[in-house]
């Protein structure tokens, strides 16, 4: 039981990092191969634990702000795989809560140059996080006002 915390574990800490870098997948049932990808899937027992709302409920305990990860199946070769679509608003996520050696709190986890997740450890890193919250805050304010009548839209012209 305790391997199976830790897994589950050390997968929200690769959400972490994967959510405080520039976002993207984490794909659940593949593993790297010399060339490249192999797509091992999951059996019916290992994708039935591969829940939407049963993941979030574990990303809560550990990351704040919470993180509402998304989940889907994925078909490939005759295989099934699961992935998350990972990615932060305006807030980086934080670490809340420890769990013997895959997490540690408080720690802002990112995905570094080599594909590993790890704390936030330069200032390079950290404004690059900063960047990054700024621009995402932008795009949803810039969102936001196109929602905006403009006016005189929808208006209709009297017949002349």
């Amino acid at each position: 039981m305790r391997a199976l915390k830790k897994g589950c574990c050390s997968l929200v800490k690769d959400i972490l990092g994967m959510t405080n870098a520039l976002g993207g997948y984490i794909v659940i049932g593949v593993s790297e191969a010399p060339t490249g990808f192999s797509w091992d899937g999951l059996d019916a027992a290992q994708l039935k634990t591969f829940d939407t709302s049963r993941l979030n409920r574990f990303l809560q305990n550990y990351a704040d702000p919470l993180i509402n990860a998304r989940l889907r199946k994925i078909e490939h070769g005759g295989s099934t795989s699961s992935s998350s679509k990972c990615r932060f608003t305006d807030t980086p996520h934080v670490c809340q809560k420890e769990y013997q050696s895959a997490l540690t709190a408080p720690t802002i986890y990112v995905r570094t140059d080599n594909n590993e997740t790890a704390p936030l450890k330069s200032s390079a890193d950290f404004r690059l996080i900063v960047e990054q919250a700024v621009r995402n805050r932008a795009d949803t304010l810039l969102n936001s006002f196109r929602t905006i009548p403009q006016p005189g839209a929808g208006r209709l012209r009297p017949r002349e």
